[in-house]
């Protein structure tokens, strides 16, 4: 027999090549046979197939070394393959089957679409990159149905329930939500933040573009009361570290050091600060309006980047303009995405433009009046 248990896996033994394990004897029959077969057929057979594993490494290796992405961006779409690996990363490509993939990326959007979209883009990205390199499998897996989510309408907090959530921040980071999302940035950039790109004097923020999304330098002027914000912020922080928003604590590995960014499970900052803090405030606020233990507040269904649509939404509602808000935020469109997502926040937009264009107009028409009397 070729084919021998090992453990939980199912090992298959060819002579001259090496062992492959696989999770099911199933999967190990499949491929026996394919390699029989292959043998006999020598240099009339296909390559030799690539299994799932060594597909999605080879697509992410060659991805990043051509495009040079941000290290945020190489983390999540390492994530995304790992829900491919977790499921079929032993599998032969060869055997990789539509009908699978497609009920497991059904089964993932029923409770994450927006991971499930996300993740089948992938899969379905690496799968052309392998027939161009001229891997066979099964062609209808590039035909699976898109994931459709719908995106998450951000949540913009009001003063008091900035303060409120920042009650429950730690000491050091207690002024982290009124400067995150007055500056409206990211998390990842509030939390990479080092004191000698802070410039209060000068009422200066610099972002650099390894630590943005844009992937460009970004200068964010301050206003008055955010410099006195981040002056007073640069005090309360731990001694002797240079990150604005760090750790506390005694411990000499981790005291003064920064939080691993992001907004889910691998965050130590979304684990530690972020869900114990919209958790607490949601209490409160149950209890000071009366409300049962299951009644949804805002604060339960809060991410960091909320922060930051708070900020944008606070600055369109102040009347700034779109394009202003985009360069300073970071945003390269010249002020389409803030017009599309925060189009309610200018009701009184074609009104105001409509009385200045009437005004043009009647101007135009009074002065052109004025030159014919005089030219009579």
């Amino acid at each position: 027999m070729s084919i021998r248990k090992r453990g939980r896996t199912h090992q298959v033994r060819l002579p001259g090549e090496p062992a492959r394990s696989f999770p099911t004897r199933a999967a190990a029959e499949r491929y026996e046979l394919h390699r029989r077969v292959a043998r006999s057929l020598g240099d009339l057979h296909d390559q030799e197939p690539v299994t799932v594993d060594e597909m999605l490494d080879g697509f992410l290796t060659r991805w990043q070394a051509r495009t040079r992405p941000a290290a945020s961006t190489v983390k999540a779409n390492r994530q995304a393959a790992g829900f491919w690996r977790r499921r079929f990363g032993s599998l032969l490509l060869t055997q990789l089957e539509a009908v699978d993939v497609d009920d497991a990326s059904a089964e993932r959007a029923t409770s994450h679409p927006a991971s499930a979209k996300t993740e089948l883009e992938l899969l379905k990205r690496a799968l052309k990159d392998a027939q161009r390199r001229g891997q066979r499998f099964d062609l209808a897996l590039l035909q699976i149905d898109p994931v459709r989510a719908v995106s998450r309408t951000g949540v913009a907090l009001d003063l008091d329930e900035i303060d409120r959530l920042a009650s429950w921040f730690p000491e050091q980071l207690a002024l982290m939500p009124a400067i995150v999302s007055s500056l409206a940035l990211r998390i990842g950039e509030a939390l990479t933040l080092t004191d000698d790109r802070v410039d209060v004097k000068a009422g200066r923020v610099f972002i650099p573009a390894a630590m943005c999304k844009e992937r460009r330098d970004k200068t964010v002027l301050l206003t008055g009361h955010e410099r006195t914000l981040l002056a007073e912020q640069l005090v309360i922080r731990p001694a002797g570290t240079s990150y604005v928003f760090p750790r506390a604590g005694s411990h000499p590995h981790t005291a003064g050091r920064p939080y691993r960014p992001g907004q889910w499970g691998d965050s130590d900052f979304h684990n530690r600060v972020w869900r114990p803090a919209c958790d607490a405030a949601a209490r409160e606020w149950r209890e000071d309006h009366g409300l049962p233990r299951w009644a949804e507040t805002r604060f339960d269904r809060l991410v960091p980047h909320d922060l930051r649509h708070t900020g944008i939404s606070m600055m369109a509602a102040s009347g700034m303009r779109p394009e202003t808000i985009a360069a300073r935020v970071g945003h390269k469109d010249g002020g389409t995405l803030i017009l599309q997502r925060y189009r309610h926040l200018f009701p009184d937009e074609m009104a105001t433009h409509l009385e200045r264009y009437e005004a043009f107009v009647a101007a135009r028409r009074a002065g052109g009046d004025q030159a014919e009397e005089t030219g009579s």
